[in-house]
């Protein structure tokens, strides 16, 4: 076989290769545990708390879970895997990354930026009293990171 046949060769190996569509088992949701506090420190009851999914290359939001904070001011919520077909593209797989948003009348709302990557499972949030906002919908809105408290510590600021 001569050079430029082989070089032919593997040259459409790749691209069939690319085009090939392959089963995932994806992580659509972490399991992640967050505790809603008072500047006084105690429990907030009936906050509102969502953990949102998106997704990059094409961002958008993909998932969320709504859920109130009862009177410890824990939630708990669970990973959620799911079967996708994916395949190879020019523009790279899909990959997710998580945001909260946490709001209840009488606090302002608190949310973590949309694609901040030092997203934490283990999450502390401080309410203040003022004025609450709804939490954003879809996935493209760039929102302020506001001072948050990690329970574990482990999380570094997100680069700006």
């Amino acid at each position: 076989m001569n050079m430029s046949k082989c070089v032919s060769l593997v040259v459409l190996c790749f691209l069939l290769s690319a085009c090939l569509a392959y089963p995932i088992n994806k992580r659509i949701q972490p399991k992640a545990t967050i505790e809603v506090v008072d500047e006084a420190g105690e429990p907030v009851r009936n906050a509102e708390v969502h953990l949102v999914a998106s997704s990059h290359p094409h961002p958008r939001e993909e998932f969320r879970m709504i859920k109130k904070t009862r009177n410890t001011g824990l939630l708990k919520f669970p990973e959620i895997k799911e079967w996708r077909i994916e395949s190879l593209n020019i523009h790279g797989i899909a990959y997710y990354f998580w945001h909260w948003c946490v709001r209840k009348n009488g606090y302002e709302t608190e949310h973590t930026h949309y694609g901040d990557l030092s997203f934490s499972k283990k999450m502390k949030v401080v309410l203040k009293e003022g004025v609450s906002s709804e939490c954003p919908e879809g996935g493209l809105q760039i929102i302020h990171n506001k001072e948050r408290n990690e329970m574990d510590g482990s999380v570094e600021p997100p680069i700006r």
